[in-house]
């Protein structure tokens, strides 16, 4: 189910001061970097939540990479959190470097708790001040259209 916040703010119900914000986290990349989400404050990024064994998830993520790619230059953030656990820490390796993303390790599960997820993949859109813009759970072909439709009335403001 696809909860477009974005559209929410289009009507006029809110603001953007009443939008949600994305609970701050540090993990370790697949590359041995430690990322810490506010340190894309002042850019839009796109934080996805998936897990090895989800094949929707690895669809999405292909056309995540390629929206990247898109976006290459403009300042926009594409993190793949992988929930998998330590026994599946090649296969995440192996995604990152097949698909190019910046792929962070949440081997506890901790921050897929503090983000409450119900299903994968999730993709949420964070704005460039640390709200949550848009939400979308499950994959289905035309998903990556929307975040590119919100991502777009995002960058415009």
């Amino acid at each position: 189910m696809a909860v477009a916040l974005g559209a929410v703010l289009a009507a006029g119900a809110a603001t953007a001061a009443d939008l949600p914000s994305a609970p701050d986290f540090a993990l370790r990349s697949v590359s041995g970097q430690n990322l810490r989400l506010s340190e894309y404050r002042g850019q839009p990024v796109l934080l996805t939540f998936w897990a090895d064994w989800c094949g929707t998830c690895q669809a999405q993520l292909a056309e995540l990479a390629d929206l990247g790619r898109r976006y290459a230059g403009q300042d926009v953030a594409v993190l793949a959190v992988n929930i998998d656990g330590a026994d599946r820490r090649e296969a995440a390796n192996t995604t990152a470097s097949r698909l190019g993303l910046t792929v962070l390790r949440d081997d506890a599960q901790a921050v897929a708790r503090a983000y409450d997820l119900g299903t994968l993949p999730v993709t949420l859109l964070v704005d460039p001040d640390g709200r949550i813009r848009g939400t979308w759970e499950r994959y289905r072909p035309g998903t990556t259209g929307e975040l590119e439709a919100e991502l777009a009335r995002l960058m415009a403001e």
